[in-house]
Order: structure tokens, then sequence, then C-alpha cells
């Protein structure tokens, strides 16, 4: 098939299909103008071109449909637009119907989502949490470190004994017609003379409490040094509670100090109280000392938890601050875990003292990058603990790469941060959470929880030495998992 005879093909169509497409029109054209528009139509130049004109085209190869000028492939379809999904939407009356207007009022309301950052300029320019906080919060994290051991260190420094194996009753000075009994804690007199195999004949006349006794252990424990055996083993405990009681006489002087002093400051004093009673802790020769200064050296290291919670607390925000707080007592189980480790290295319990006592100095080398509480310098500070604040939160936020955030009048926002500080009413005190409804039920089960973990708890921690030396080291490392 050649070109030109296609080429006649096609017009030979339009022309027909022209003329059946006007053909219903002629029969109204009566004058000269209709006729000469009749046959201006009927021309090909003016027919728009149909359907059939491009028919021909199932015919051509792609080189004939080339050398055939003017023609066009036929267009495809333009597709139709899909109309956006409809949902479907309640008016009053019908919302009204189905829910009621008490339910519609319960119906929770859109809200805009809290900044995560404090209100005010300190934490507006330092963040939640960043390196500087991180630094920080490890450094104050390291207390607890010095805490748990002074706590559970009576796991190591008094453990259990077993009267013949490990110690017995001193007989060098027992006369004929003594012995001893078979736990080795009291001597009999006799009416006759003791055998050999330590019975006599003879009938009892009286006993009496064992003063002197003789040890066979490779680690010197304070109980040998007091002659904590037989009668004399309660005061073991005694010497336990002395130290509970010095942590919650701690906690109480620590808050009610940082009223006056700063945190900080507080922090400072507890370790130095921490480093001296401690060292004269493991150096007394008598029990009642022992008693008296493991209680004061609990109370300093009660004032050092206390206030690091107290400026961790203040230096984040957000969740994070939730965050280092339930952290914290992850350090205390730490320390548990590693006071097998540092026995080791001691047979003494005056030099596992030193040991557990020493790290503190290391926290006082730490104080350089001990940040104060900004807060309460602003509350309770004159105008130079401005100054410090605004030279401290500027490190800061230069250490967290935020230099950026810091205004043109920081320190008159400062200022004002400190004037909205001191106009804040107190907090409530303990005696005020137990008023209003319901209080009293919920203050009551929190104590009770808190006396039931702490009974639980520090009960099985500091009783681990019954359980036997053979069980000691990973009876300890499972409590402070």
């Amino acid at each position: 098939m050649t070109p030109e005879f296609l080429k006649q093909h096609i017009q030979r169509n339009n022309s027909n299909n022209s003329i059946y497409s006007n053909q219903h029109t002629t029969t109204n054209y009566n004058n000269d103008n209709d006729s000469s528009r009749l046959s201006a139509s009927l021309t090909s130049a003016t027919t728009p071109p149909l359907t059939q004109t491009h028919n021909a085209s199932r015919y051509m190869t792609r080189n004939d449909a080339n050398s055939i000028s003017g023609y066009t492939p036929p267009a495809s379809p333009a597709p139709s637009a899909t109309p956006p999904p409809c949902t479907p939407t309640l008016n009053a009356n019908v919302r009204n119907r189905i829910f009621g207007e008490a339910a519609l009022a319960q119906m929770p309301k859109a809200t805009s989502t809290p900044p995560t950052t404090a209100g005010d300029i300190i934490g507006s320019v330092l963040g939640d949490f960043g390196i500087w906080q991180l630094r920080s919060v490890l450094i104050l994290f390291l207390c607890k470190l010095p805490a748990s051991w002074f706590m559970a260190c009576i796991i190591y420094t008094a453990p259990e004994i077993k009267p013949l194996t490990q110690y017995h009753c001193d007989a060098a000075e027992l006369t004929a017609n003594q012995s001893v009994t078979a736990n080795q804690c009291y001597v009999v007199n006799w009416s006759a003379n003791v055998g050999p195999n330590g019975t006599s004949t003879g009938e009892m006349l009286s006993q009496k409490p064992c003063t002197q006794f003789i040890y066979e252990d490779n680690f010197y424990s304070f109980i040998m040094q007091y002659n904590l055996v037989c009668l004399r083993e309660i005061f073991v405990a005694w010497t336990q509670y002395w130290h509970l009681f010095g942590v919650l006489v701690g906690g109480v002087i620590g808050t009610k100090a940082m009223l006056k002093l700063s945190p900080r400051t507080v922090y400072i004093i507890g370790a130095v109280l921490q480093i001296i009673l401690g060292v004269v802790t493991g150096y007394s020769t008598d029990l009642t000392m022992h008693c008296i200064f493991r209680c004061l050296a609990a109370i300093g290291c009660a004032m050092m938890f206390t206030s690091a919670q107290a400026i961790f607390v203040d230096i984040t925000g957000g969740r994070y601050r939730t965050g280092v707080i339930i952290l914290y007592d992850t350090f205390w189980s730490l320390g548990v875990i590693l006071l097998p480790g540092i026995s080791s290295f001691f047979n003494n319990w005056s030099q596992l003292y030193l040991g557990i006592t020493f790290p503190t100095v290391i926290l006082l080398f730490l104080l350089q990058w001990t940040p104060e509480s900004p807060r309460w310098l602003l509350k309770n500070g004159n105008e130079h603990d401005v100054y410090r604040v605004e030279r401290m939160i500027r490190k800061a936020v230069d250490i967290n790469e935020r230099t950026f955030l810091i205004p043109d009048d920081f320190r008159q926002q400062i200022e004002k941060l400190r004037e909205t500080l001191r106009s804040q009413k107190p907090p409530a005190t303990w005696v005020q959470l137990w008023r209003g409804p319901r209080a009293k039920h919920y203050m009551l089960a929190a104590h009770v929880a808190l006396a039931c973990y702490i009974v639980n708890y520090m009960g099985m921690l500091l009783n681990l030495r019954s359980f036997g030396r053979d069980y000691r080291v990973p009876n300890t490392i499972a409590m402070g998992k």
C-alpha cells in the first residue's frame, strides 16, 4: 500500500463524513448566504476531523505514517478526575441525638502540647538536659556509692563466725572443777573435778558467761575486737541500728540546713563529716564510741545524697528530671555490687572502713565540676549570687552549645526571675500534706508501702551474713541487682 493511495483514501473519508454530518442542515438553507455557508462547510479544510479519519492508521507502519504530512496520531482520552473522598460530618442536632448533651460536655477537647523546658529564663536557655547536666548528674550520683558501702559494710566487717571451728572460750584460767559448755558461751562450776573428756561426775553448782575467747579466722572482724559472740551477738544489730538512725537524722538535718545554706555547701559539709568520722569509726576501740561515730558518719552520708538530689532536680527539667530521679538509686545498687570486690583487698575491718571512706576524697576533688543550685541562689542569695548564677549559666549554655538562645537582656531576666522566686509561697510542710479529702489515706498508704519496702529489702540485705560465708558474695551481688 503506497502513501499516495493512503492520502487519497483519507481525503475521501473526510469528505463523506463531512457530508453525512451536515446533511440534516441542507433543507434549512433557502437563501444564497445559507448556500454559501453550506458549500463552505462541505470543504475538507473546514471540516473537523472525526474518529474515522484515523481508521487507516491501523493499516500503516511507522515509516508510512511518517511519510504522510499532516498526519496526527490519535489522542488518548483524558483521564477523568477522581473526586476526593467525602468525609461524613455530623451537625449539632444529629450529634445531640446520638451522644446527648452530657456526653458531649465530657468529650476531651484538643489542647496544645506544653513546652518541655521550664517556664523561666534558666530553663529556656539551658534546656531540659545536655552535656553539662549529664556531667553534673554523674558526679552527684557518685555520692550514692560510699553511702551504700557504709550501710552494707556490716556484711563484711562482721561476718558470722561459728563456735569450735572459728572461736572457742579461753580455758587457760579454768580451775579443775570448771568446764565450758558445748556452745562455748558459759563456764560451769562442778562439785567435783572435771575429767579429761570435759565431763564431771559431780553436781553442777553454777555457770557464768565466758568473757575471754580465742578466735581462729583469717579476717579480723569487729566481732573479734569487741567479743560480740554468744549473748553479746545482739550488739552487731545494735551498731546497724545506729547507722539507720543516723540516716534518718541526716536527712532531716540536710533538709533543714538547705533553708539557710546552699545545697552545694550542705553537700561539702556532709562529705567532710563522712571522711573524718569514717576514719574515726574504723579505729574506735570502744563499742559505744563505735556506735556514736557510725551514727555521725551516717548523718554525713544522708546530708550528701539529700543535697545532691536537690541540685540535679534544679538543673534538669521535663521527662529528664523524672529519669534522673529514678536512676539515682541505681548507683546505690552499683555500690552494693562493688562491695565484695572492695572487701577482698582487706583482711581487717578497720582497713575496710578506710577503703570505703577514701573514695569520698575523690568527690571533693570533683567539686570544681559540681554545680550549685541556681534557683536556690536567686531565691536566697545576695546580689553577688546573681552574678554567680549568670556566669554559671553562661558556661553551662556554652557547653551545651546553646549560646544563640541567650537574649541581650539576660541579666535583667535573671533579676526578674529572682523577684518571682522570692514572691512565691513556701512549699507545703509535711503536716500540711495530711490535710484534705482522702489525704490521710494516701499518705498512710505511701508510708506503709515505703516501710514495707525498707523492712524487706534492708532486712534481707543486712542479714546476708546469716546465710554463711560460702554464699555471701553471690547473695550480695544478687541484692544489688
